[in-house]
């Protein structure tokens, strides 16, 4: 049988580690408030403010073919523009800030980096109007436009990281970015 005395001491290291608990909840919680606050002040990249986005899964045999896909949503993204009160309408497969996919890819003209070493970016599909729709700024060269087709030469549009890091001091225009199994611009 335990004695009062040893009672009172186990019950009082149990308070004190319960309060260190909480101690340590109060202060992870404010620190991932501070972190969210952080995150929701920082800029985007793009203009959230009027957009609407909708998900659209495209079945069947209809769609089991690219052309077919890209023609859909050609002819989606012109009914929108057409709609009252749309300024600007396209598609992409990614939503911005969502996690896409990354691929492999290698700069004609540059030193070709060892197997399994090649630079990754985020790689995503988009439509003409994607970057109108979405207020980004074009910086340098040109956007996407009518004549960008599955069957035309393929076109990037790079962001401003990827500029700098891969060619600094240097015109990216008319360069050409290849994947690893397709050549994607």
């Amino acid at each position: 049988r335990r004695r009062p005395r040893a009672r009172g001491r186990t019950h009082r290291l149990l308070v004190m580690g319960e309060i260190a608990i909480a101690v340590l909840l109060l202060a992870g919680s404010g620190l991932l408030l501070r972190s969210v606050a952080h995150l929701a002040a920082e800029n985007p990249g793009f203009q959230p403010e009027g957009l609407i986005v909708g998900d659209v899964q495209l079945t069947g045999s209809a769609y089991a073919r690219w052309p077919q896909v890209g023609q859909f949503y050609t002819a989606l993204a012109e009914q929108l523009r057409e709609q009252p009160g749309v300024t600007a309408a396209g598609t992409t497969n990614v939503l911005p800030l969502s996690p896409g996919w990354r691929i492999p890819f290698l700069v004609r003209g540059l030193a070709t980096p060892p197997r399994g070493e090649e630079p990754m970016a985020q790689y995503q599909t988009v439509s003409d109007g994607y970057f109108e729709a979405l207020g980004v700024p074009l910086i340098k060269g040109r956007l996407f436009d009518a004549h960008d087709t599955t069957d035309s030469q393929g076109v990037v549009v790079i962001n401003e990281t990827l500029a700098r890091r891969y060619f600094p001091g240097a015109d990216p225009v008319g360069r050409t970015i290849a994947s690893l199994t397709t050549n994607i611009g």
